[in-house]
């Protein structure tokens, strides 16, 4: 590139480009007493209807299937017990 401009050009842009750098200013603050922006509350409302309907029956299901495995536990052990107390039985006569 600096084959085809001669000095005086390169000096003179190298000028130029240091007098645009140093004009230019940065971009202004946004001013402290502006309200905050209004948030969509309806879209909040929305999205929360959606979790619900989703949420719900999901934490019903798990409950309902942890009871259920509650449930087969606690009739294993009586059974398991049970069947201890009968052999226990037998074998005394």
């Amino acid at each position: 590139m600096n084959e085809h401009l001669p000095a005086a050009d390169l000096e003179r842009l190298a000028v130029l480009v240091a007098e645009i750098n140093a004009h230019r200013h940065p971009t202004p603050p946004p001013p402290q007493g502006a309200p905050p922006a209004a948030r969509p509350v309806g879209q909040y409302v929305a999205a929360g209807a959606g979790a619900a309907a989703v949420l719900i029956p999901v934490l019903l299901a798990t409950t309902a299937a942890l009871v259920a495995a509650g449930m087969a536990a606690l009739s294993l052990a009586v059974t398991v017990l049970v069947i201890r107390w009968i052999i226990r039985d037998m074998h005394r006569g």
